[in-house]
C-alpha cells in the first residue's frame, strides 16, 4: 500500500454513531440482567453498534484469525521449537487439521490463517 492510498483510506474513516452506540446500551439496559452483568460483552456489541451505525449489529459471520509469524529467537535459545514447527502448524491450520479449527466449526465460525512472516515459501491457503 502506498503512502497515497493509506492517506485515502484514513480520509474515508467516520467517526463512531454514538446514537447507535446509546440505543444498544438501552437494549442492554433493558434486559432482566443485572446492569453490566454481562461485562466487557456489553461494551464490544456498543463499539459495534457505533462502528457499524446499527443499534443491532450483525455478528452472524464470524471468523478466527491466526497470526503466525517466526519469533527470530530461535538461534539464541529462547523459543522450545524452530521455523518448522510454525511452518507445520500453518500448514495444518490451511488443511483445517487443527484444534482451533474444529473448535470454530463447532462454534460457525471461519478460520484466516495468516502469514505474519514465516520462513520458507508461501504455504498455499494462508492469507499473506
Amino acid at each position: 500500500m502506498t503512502e497515497n492510498e493509506l492517506k485515502n483510506l484514513l480520509a474515508a474513516v467516520t467517526p463512531p454513531d454514538e446514537a447507535a452506540r446509546a440505543a444498544a446500551h438501552a437494549h442492554w439496559a433493558a434486559l432482566a440482567k443485572p446492569l453490566g452483568g454481562l461485562g466487557r460483552l456489553e461494551a464490544m456489541v456498543e463499539d459495534a453498534a457505533a462502528l457499524t451505525g446499527d443499534p443491532v449489529p450483525d455478528v452472524s459471520r464470524r471468523a478466527v484469525l491466526v497470526l503466525c509469524a517466526d519469533n527470530g529467537v530461535v538461534a539464541q535459545g529462547v523459543s522450545q521449537t524452530d521455523a518448522s514447527v510454525t511452518r507445520a502448524v500453518l500448514e495444518n491450520l490451511t488443511a483445517r487439521r487443527t484444534s482451533v479449527c474444529r473448535m470454530a466449526a463447532a462454534a460457525h465460525c471461519d478460520v484466516v490463517p495468516v502469514d505474519m512472516g514465516i520462513a520458507g515459501a508461501p504455504v498455499p491457503g494462508a492469507a499473506d
